[in-house]
């Protein structure tokens, strides 16, 4: 592995990691970190040469966090004493592209910390059978593996506890590879994680061996997978993403599931949410 430290400010670490997977650069791109406010850290599988980091650097001067969504609501609320004057209701709206599948929205994310309250997602007819997903910071790196592990094991052991501090059950991790999996368990004391395949097949473990240091990447689900059901109101209520807050920048993806490939469909979400509130 071979790690290039950048600075810049405001990064969407998905987006850029796309942009440098697009681009001339021949090596393969293992990952993105952002750490806020300036600091980027890029890998590859293995160095890139003078030319490619120069055309690495073209692209992190170039790149932007999108706005993918259009805000159709901007509603203050009442000020209160209960909230401290920070609640505020936000509306996005999403055209739906054509075609089965599934439809990655973009990444979007909120210009100031917040604590989500609740979110209401819905939508028109004509979306029976469509899904939708939520994915918070989707595939940070958050540490690697130590030793190497054989397929179809059921834990794995990573290289430090402050891996083991960013992960909760349920969340989705993943070791290099596309292969999702479920954390199951976390064992502190041996710095082992349980996991079990997403996709619910068989192994339920490792779908291939991991190598040593093979990088671990986390993404959280805040919706999974959920049917859609024309003129219905899906709500999260009381609902924090993250576990303890929504920090500025974080890139929430949006992945929608379009049943019949047809044109037109809209998805609509409003966001209650306690701004300036994430720690």
């Amino acid at each position: 592995m071979a790690e290039y430290v950048k600075t810049k400010e405001e990064v969407d670490p998905s987006k850029l990691k796309d942009e440098i997977d697009a681009s001339s650069i021949s090596k393969t791109c293992m990952g993105v970190r952002y750490d806020a406010p300036d600091t980027l850290k890029v890998y590859f599988d293995e160095a890139i040469s003078t030319e490619e980091e120069t055309t690495l650097d073209g692209i992190i001067s170039a790149h932007s966090i999108p706005t993918h969504t259009v805000v159709i609501q901007q509603t203050q609320i009442k000020e209160t004493a209960l909230t401290g004057g920070r609640y505020r209701s936000k509306g996005f709206s999403w055209d739906i592209p054509s075609g089965v599948g599934w439809k990655d929205l973009g990444n979007t994310s909120i210009p100031f910390d917040i604590d989500i309250v609740s979110c209401g997602v819905w939508n028109i007819d004509g979306v029976e059978g469509d899904k939708l997903e939520v994915r918070i910071a989707p595939a940070t790196i958050i540490g690697t593996v130590a030793g190497a592990h054989s397929a179809e094991a059921v834990e794995v052991t990573v290289a430090a506890e402050a891996t083991l501090d960013a992960l909760d059950i349920g969340y989705i991790v993943q070791f290099g590879d596309a292969n999702e999996y479920w954390v199951t368990s976390k064992d502190r004391a041996n710095k082992k994680i349980g996991i079990a395949r997403r996709d619910g097949g068989s192994p339920a473990g490792l779908v291939a061996g991991i190598s040593d240091e093979a990088y671990v990447t986390m993404t959280v689900i805040m919706v999974d997978e959920v049917y859609l059901k024309p003129g219905h109101v899906h709500e999260s209520g009381a609902t924090k993403m993250g576990g303890s807050g929504l920090p500025t920048p974080t890139p929430v993806k949006m992945l929608y599931y379009n049943s019949d490939g047809a044109a037109d469909k809209k998805l609509r979400m409003n966001v209650d949410l306690l701004y300036g509130a994430a720690t």
